[in-house]
């Protein structure tokens, strides 16, 4: 039985029913604005964020994801292809190794190449410019955080293949200003001997380091010949340097030498013969064993003879001999041996005479025979 009478509540009883029913429809309020409006969109704005940020990673990180790490050890070359090339034109190469990052320099010595290419981590492509000095080079390739690999000997720039020459560039100065002297070269060093300096005939010597891309070191004074020479012959042969004729107020004919020591140094300059004439202006060459002075000028006359001897094992000579005379008389010219062949260039004449071109003024020698076939 249902009781139809109603059911009075205080007033205070439904207040508080009231108060409890508000506090419940707000938490409800709350829970849901909480958990079904403000979390999803918390949740969605987050997302979105992560993938921006994945897209803003996508776009900024290259093709080879290796290539923007952070290199944990420097980087290491392993070879260069090719290990040579000559300068009368560019040449590209190709550097692999390890840990290359993008943009590296790569430098061959002090030279910065162009074109360098990133290939990837173990690849990078350059060009070596024309007209770098002959000489053997290192390899070094820098990355962008400052670390870098260097293999030595890696790279060999070698003189104009064509015939042609490179730009010509200002080496070191001698000590000295020199005129009418002498220059040979002996392993690693260039030598100047004697000469005039303006004023007077000279006796000393200086010589310079080649270095491996052609540049010279300083100029150093080394040992002095016994007598000041200019408009002389100078030598290298078994380990000796020869110094033959010239003039110095007096015509010479005189023949000294110094030993070549292991570090470039020479020893004491001694006087080992004579040649048969005085002889100026005239040239030197050495061939199978053999010291042979050609044609110069003797103070009174110009001179076409050909005169030689024989190199001894401890550096002396044996006595000179006379053993052909060239078709003219010349001095103030050059000589050269090639190919078993003497050959005489340009100078002057008789009375001075301009001699024409190389083509029909020339001259060669058989060296194989003892006296020679004669000049022709």
């Amino acid at each position: 039985m249902v009781d139809s009478h109603p059911t009075f509540v205080s007033s205070a009883t439904l207040s508080e029913t009231v108060e409890l029913q508000t506090s419940y429809n707000a938490y409800t309020y709350n829970f849901f604005l909480r958990k079904v409006i403000v979390m999803p969109i918390r949740f969605a704005l987050l997302r979105q964020g992560l993938l921006l940020i994945a897209l803003a990673l996508l776009v900024i990180q290259p093709a080879n994801s290796h290539a923007t790490r952070l290199a944990s050890t420097a980087p290491v070359v392993y070879s260069v292809s090719p290990v040579e090339a000559y300068n009368y034109k560019s040449t590209d190469i190709t550097i692999t190794g390890s840990d290359f990052l993008l943009t590296p320099t790569v430098r061959l010595n002090n030279v910065l190449l162009p074109n360098v290419t990133f290939v990837d981590t173990t690849t990078i492509t350059a060009t070596v410019p024309a007209d770098v000095p002959g000489g053997m080079y290192a390899i070094t390739v820098t990355n962008p955080d400052s670390q870098s690999a260097n293999l030595t000997s890696a790279f060999t720039v070698l003189m104009g293949g064509d015939g042609n020459l490179g730009t010509w560039q200002a080496a070191s100065s001698m000590t000295t200003p020199r005129r009418g002297f002498a220059a040979v070269t002996q392993g690693t060093y260039l030598y100047a001997l004697g000469g005039i300096d303006g004023i007077q005939a000279l006796n000393s010597l200086e010589r310079a380091a080649i270095n491996a891309d052609g540049t010279l070191g300083s100029w150093q004074v080394v040992s002095s010949m016994t007598t000041a020479r200019l408009d002389f012959a100078a030598v290298v042969a078994e380990g000796f340097l020869y110094a033959l004729g010239g003039n110095n107020g007096s015509w010479l004919s005189s023949v000294e030498r110094a030993q070549i020591n292991a570090d470039g140094s020479l020893g004491s300059w001694q006087v080992v013969s004579s040649m048969t004439t005085p002889r100026s202006y005239f040239a030197a060459v050495v061939a199978e064993g053999f010291l042979y002075a050609l044609g110069g000028y003797n103070g009174s006359s110009s001179l076409s003879s050909v005169e030689r001897a024989q190199i001894n094992a401890d550096g002396s000579l044996s006595s000179w001999q006379v053993i052909s005379s060239m078709t003219l008389d010349r001095y103030m010219f050059s000589a050269i041996t090639v190919g078993g062949y003497f050959y005489a260039l340009g100078g002057f004449g008789v009375n001075g005479t301009n001699l024409s071109s190389i083509d029909n003024t020339f001259a060669n020698y058989p060296v194989s025979t003892s006296t020679g076939s004669g000049w022709i």
